[in-house]
């Protein structure tokens, strides 16, 4: 599943920013994806909110998709992380 691998990298991902940050928590996280990525967002979803269950910093937080428009960016960049400091 394409998308656990995707959602794995981007819960290290956070986990490495809030050691540096140092935020009370992380409400959410805005993802822009590319127009003709196969990527389920309902399966991006739901690994999202498995995978952070049980983070205290990231349980919380709520992710955001957002089709990009332009067909030949990359097929996902984060583009936001929301945070409570």
């Amino acid at each position: 599943m394409h998308e656990l691998k995707i959602v794995t990298i981007l819960v290290d991902f956070l986990e490495k920013f809030c050691q540096e940050k140092k935020p009370e928590k992380v409400l959410g996280l805005t993802l822009r994806i590319n127009p003709y990525s196969c990527l389920s967002q309902e399966s991006l979803s739901l690994a999202f909110s498995t995978l952070t269950k049980d983070k205290p910093l990231l349980k919380q937080a709520k992710l955001k998709l957002v089709r990009n428009e332009d067909p030949t960016s990359q097929e996902v960049v984060v583009e936001s992380v929301e945070i409570l400091t």
